[in-house]
C-alpha cells in the first residue's frame, strides 16, 4: 500500500465522524425546536428568544472601529 492510499483511508473516517456529528446536532436542534415552546410559557419563551439574539448583535458592538482600524492604522504607520 502506498503512502497516498494510507492518507485516503485515514480521511474517510474523519469525514464520516464530522458529518455524523453535524447531523446529530441538526436533529437535536429540530427536536428542541419543538420541545422548547411546549415547556416554556410565552413570557419565558420570549425572554429566551431575546437572550438568543444578544450574541448575534454583539458582532456589531465594535461600532465600525475594526473596519476603520483596517484602513487607518496602515495609513498612519
Amino acid at each position: 500500500m502506498s503512502k497516498q492510499d494510507a492518507q485516503d483511508d485515514s480521511v474517510a473516517p474523519v469525514v464520516a465522524k464530522y458529518s455524523s456529528g453535524r447531523f446529530y446536532r441538526m436533529g437535536l436542534g429540530l427536536i428542541t425546536a419543538f420541545i422548547r415552546p411546549k415547556l416554556l410559557s410565552p413570557e419565558y419563551y420570549g425572554i429566551w428568544t431575546l437572550l438568543k439574539l444578544i450574541p448575534n448583535y454583539l458582532s456589531y458592538a465594535h461600532g465600525g472601529t475594526r473596519t476603520a482600524m483596517r484602513y487607518l492604522i496602515p495609513l498612519y504607520r
